[in-house]
This record gives C-alpha cells, sequence and structure tokens, in this order.
C-alpha cells in the first residue's frame, strides 16, 4: 500500500529537520570543541547541563526522527506512535526549558563560548518553540485520526 501524501509529508519534513539538526549541532559542537582547544581549556569543562540541553537531547530526537521517517514511509505503526512522541516530547521539553530557566542551562559563560550563550540560548528555545508549535499540533492531528490509524494497521510488521 502506498503511504498517503499526508504522511509523505510529514515523514519528509521529520526527515529533513532532524537531519538539519543533526548537522548544526555536529557543527556548534566542533566549534565548541576547538574553542576550547585554541584557549587550552580541558575538555572537561564542556561537559555541564547546556551540552545536555543543546547536544544530547537534540541529538537522541533528531536520531529518532530520522528512524522514525523512514518507518513513515513504509507506514509501520511503530513510526506512527513515534511521530506522536515526537509531536510531544521536543515541544513540552523545549517549553518547559523556555518555562523555568534553569540557571545552569542560561546562565552566561562569561569569556567563553560553550554551544550558545546566555540570551542567545533562550532566542534559539524560544524560537525553536514557535516552530515546534505548529508541527506537533499537525502530527497529533494527522496520526490521531481513526482513519490514519487503520491505514497503519493494515500494513504488515516484518
Amino acid at each position: 500500500m502506498k503511504a498517503p501524501l499526508s504522511v509523505v509529508l510529514a515523514a519528509a519534513v521529520l526527515f529533513v529537520g532532524s537531519v538539519l539538526i543533526l548537522l548544526a549541532i555536529v557543527l556548534m559542537f566542533t566549534d565548541a570543541v576547538e574553542s576550547y582547544r585554541i584557549a587550552g581549556r580541558p575538555l572537561s569543562g564542556i561537559v555541564n547541563a547546556r551540552l545536555f540541553a543543546y547536544a544530547v537531547l537534540p541529538i537522541s530526537f533528531s536520531l529518532l526522527g530520522v528512524a522514525t521517517s523512514v518507518g513513515l514511509f513504509g507506514l509501520r505503526e511503530w513510526a506512527r506512535k513515534m511521530a506522536i512522541f515526537l509531536s510531544v516530547a521536543p515541544v513540552t521539553i523545549c517549553g518547559l526549558l523556555l518555562l523555568l530557566r534553569p540557571e545552569a542551562i542560561f546562565q552566561p559563560d562569561v569569556g567563553a563560548t560553550i554551544l550558545v550563550v546566555g540570551d542567545l540560548g533562550i532566542v534559539v528555545y524560544a524560537y525553536m518553540f514557535v516552530i515546534l508549535i505548529p508541527v506537533s499540533v499537525w502530527w497529533l492531528i494527522l496520526f490521531t485520526r481513526e482513519s490514519m490509524r487503520s491505514q497503519f494497521r493494515s500494513q504488515k510488521t516484518l
């Protein structure tokens, strides 16, 4: 059975977005490592709450997004469930970080650049939040409709 256009579009958006986020994180991380190397500071200083918020979480969600997009193209039920998860989890985490603003993540780091610094980190998360909300609503509506669930259920899993 051929995937509906809405699923193909959702999978394509998920794949492209996930790959772009992976590339951005890798570039920012290598830039941070290079700045530590040039400054002669030990790389152990890069491991902190910001690394988790700006690298580990996005990389984890991006890798899951790439795998999910491939599953969506094949109309796999697990991919539909993961798409629902990916429509809720990142926007919830991003919203909570913006709302709570833990000092460990958003405090400015005087004299050093660690991935994203200070107020710029809040701006990045605010833009991500604004982008994630409509995409999340679209996916929640799309993947929870009964007609869509039945299309995914009719596929045999390997």
